[in-house]
Parts: structure tokens; sequence; C-alpha cells
């Protein structure tokens, strides 16, 4: 049985004041959702300041317009679980950045309905922000610098494999940042994740490239399976118009090839060629209907050259 809810998508401005409208949109759309209701996505704002790690500028303004809105639409967050910090600002130096910006919401309804659920914060990726999963179950992963020797082993071996190469690299990138979720501001580890994100990065883009390949030769052998089929249509349809015999001028039937092209080309020559009489117009037959007759005088004037004396004679 399907049940009815309401789902809002949220991505909050940058600047404070551009979200302000954000804020009264959610309160006001509080007011008349009566069913259970989720309202999630990047809110570019944080709770509190447990939500941020490392050097930030003055978001207390941010943060208590954030706090209000929550109190006034009766939302209440959802249980999270996974990464601590949904936002990073990628950077590898000491100005590194992480907030909470992505988050779940849902109104009473909605946890009366389903109390279980929560959301699981996933590894970013080459993304700076981190997808969140709507789920009902969680699992606990153990890290070890041990598990990241395997990868590179692996990575060495399997080096030819795109694919491969991908989930290693996927891998690989998912152990560096949960190694640095221990150590958030740690220089090593910045570095280690931003270089597994490159890597990862890369190994998609060769695989799409030999993605893009290997369709391109399956069109062509497609395409030249289709060109086969169309030229034996193109000979069949020439053999069923080719002529094997045609009657002359005389009623005689040939089969000889040369002479068929012969009695055709020379058909067509009588029908729209050959010798024609040369018929000469009885003018003295259209002057009934003619208003005025040129005089020769008339006709000379209209076909001699124009003169120097009459180009002047034009302009006075």
């Amino acid at each position: 049985m399907h049940e009815p809810i309401f789902l809002t998508i949220v991505y909050g401005a940058n600047e404070v004041s551009a979200r302000r409208e954000l804020w009264q949109g959610l309160t006001e759309l509080a007011v008349s959702v009566n069913l259970p209701w989720l309202v999630g996505g990047d809110f570019n704002a944080v709770l509190d300041m447990s939500e941020v790690s490392g050097a930030s500028g003055d978001i207390r303004v941010a943060m208590h317009e954030f706090n209000d809105c929550i109190i006034q639409t009766g939302l209440i967050s959802l249980p999270m679980q996974g990464e601590r910090f949904s936002w990073h600002n990628c950077s590898t130096d000491g100005r590194s950045l992480w907030k909470r910006l992505d988050r779940m919401f849902v109104n009473d309804a909605w946890l009366e309905r389903w109390p279980n659920l929560f959301y699981t914060c996933l590894k970013p990726r080459t993304s700076d922000h981190s997808p969140l999963v709507l789920k009902g179950d969680s699992r606990d992963v153990q890290v070890s610098m041990f598990s990241l020797k395997l990868v590179f082993r692996q990575q060495r071996r399997k080096k030819g494999d795109l694919a491969m190469n991908v989930k290693l690299a996927a891998g690989f990138l998912e152990i560096a940042q949960k190694l640095l979720q221990a150590d958030r501001h740690n220089s090593l580890l910045l570095q280690l994740e931003n270089c597994c994100r490159l890597v990862y990065l890369k190994a998609t883009q060769l695989e799409h490239v030999m993605l893009r390949q290997r369709a391109k030769l399956q069109w062509l052998k497609g395409g030249d399976q289709c060109s086969k089929v169309f030229f034996r249509r193109v000979a069949t349809r020439r053999a069923n118009k080719r002529l094997f015999q045609i009657s002359d001028s005389d009623g005689l039937v040939q089969t000889d090839p040369t002479i068929i092209n012969s009695v055709f080309v020379t058909y067509f020559q009588d029908l729209l060629g050959g010798d024609r009489t040369e018929r000469v117009l009885d003018l003295h037959y259209l002057r009934p209907w003619a208003r005025h007759i040129l005089t020769e005088e008339e006709a000379y004037a209209l076909i001699r050259p124009v003169t120097v004396d009459d180009v002047k004679k034009s302009y006075v």
C-alpha cells in the first residue's frame, strides 16, 4: 500500500541575506503540510559550532537564523551515521575547513510513521559534498593502514583492467577518507586524500574513454552490417530492373546487351531530340490580335546603338 508523503529538497544560497527567503518559505510551508514531511539537502548553514572544523568566519547570525527556522517549522533532525562533516573546501594546506551543511529533517507525522529511519553521510569521493542516503540499518567498518597497503598491491596487479582500476581507486579513496576522519587537520592525510581523489577521477576518465571507444566500435560494427544489407538490397534492385531484352522500332526482339543499349538510346533520341522540321511562323496570322504594328523606322530606333548625344539628352 502506497502512502503519500511530502518531500522538500533544499539548496541554500551562499549569502546569509539570500537564505532568509528559504527560511521564510519553509516556515510558511510547515503550516500547510499535514503529511509525513522530509526536508533534506544542502542548507549552507550549521546549527552549532560543533559542526565546524577549521578556521571559519563569523557565522553566528547565520547559525541563529537557521535554528529559528527549525524551531518555527517544528522540524526534527533525523539521526545521522557515517561522516561527521558533509562538506570540505578541498584545501590541502592550513586553511582546510569542514562543515556539516547537508542534513535531513522530518516532522512529527513522519517520525510517527517511520520512527526507526536515519540517514548515512557517505564519503564525498570527487565532490566537495558527501551524499546522504536514507536507510534503516548500519554497518561498522574497521580501517587500518594494512588494508591501504592491500589496495596498493591490488592496484599494481590489476592496472590493465580499467574497470578494476576504478573500483580499486574508489576503495583507496574511501580508506584515505576514513583515515582522514580520525585526524582532519593532518596535512599528510589531507594530501593523501587529495591524491586519492585525483587518482579516482583519472581512473573514471580513462574508463569513460574506454567505454566510448567500445561503444564506437560496436556502432561501426553494427553500421557495417547495415551497410551490407543496404548494398545487398541495391544489388537486388539493380538485378530486378536490368533489361534482358527489348523490341526495336521494327518489332524485332533484341537480346544482345550492346544492341539493347543502342535501341534504348535511339528510342529516346527520336523521342526527345533527333531531326526536327523547321517551322516558319506567319506573322500575318497574329496581326488581327496586334493593336499596333511597328514600322521599319520604329523597329530600327529600338535596335540602333545608343550614342553619347542620346545619353546627354536623357539628363536634360
